[in-house]
């Protein structure tokens, strides 16, 4: 049975970290993985000892991609000094052997194709439903957010966005009266 997971690696010298996640099959938290990181894996193998693993959270494999860029975005990994990361999970890394990123435009027509008449997973769900998340990944997020400094463009960022969550809570609410207007995420 797979239980996919979000593990965090502290280097405890330099309190640098590293945040991935395992969705290979049949993986578990106790499984032995260590990382994929070229970089990030010798270090661990030559001095064990100086390496905190933790494990953020469980579940299937498409939660625990998304809560890993999740955390990776929010805390832009890829731009702090303390993360061995070189990703916000932007589509620059693979995912069980499979490349995942953009794809061409005949794999999105394609795709499109096969959906269509189809009704979607979360068709009539409400926010709350649709957005459930763990004690456990909530307080990752907590965490990693924790003592962040947003500089003017990135707070410029997130109101525009949102706004933008507003507006289409009200599109929604006009577009459908049965919509109480929970998040929409």
């Amino acid at each position: 049975m797979t239980i996919a997971y979000v593990y965090k690696w502290t280097h405890l010298p330099t309190m640098m970290w590293y945040v991935g996640s395992r969705t290979a099959k049949n993986c578990h938290p106790n499984d032995g993985y260590i990382c994929t990181s070229k970089s990030v894996k010798p270090m661990i193998l030559e001095s064990r000892s100086e390496w905190k693993r933790e494990i953020i959270d469980t579940g299937s494999i498409k939660e625990m991609i998304d809560l890993e860029t999740e955390i990776l975005q929010t805390v832009n990994a890829k731009n702090d000094t303390r993360s061995f990361n070189k990703h916000n999970g932007d589509g620059k890394f693979s995912v069980a052997g499979k490349k995942i990123g953009p794809q061409s435009e005949q794999h999105k027509a394609n795709l499109s194709a096969s959906k269509k008449g189809r009704v979607a997973w979360n068709k009539g769900l409400s926010g709350d439903a649709r957005c459930k998340r763990s004690d456990n990944a909530k307080r990752a997020i907590s965490l990693a957010r924790t003592g962040t400094k947003w500089d003017e463009n990135t707070k410029a960022k997130i109101s525009l966005t949102e706004k933008r969550t507003k507006q289409s809570i009200k599109f929604e609410i006009n577009k459908n009266q049965n919509i109480k207007g929970e998040s929409i995420c």
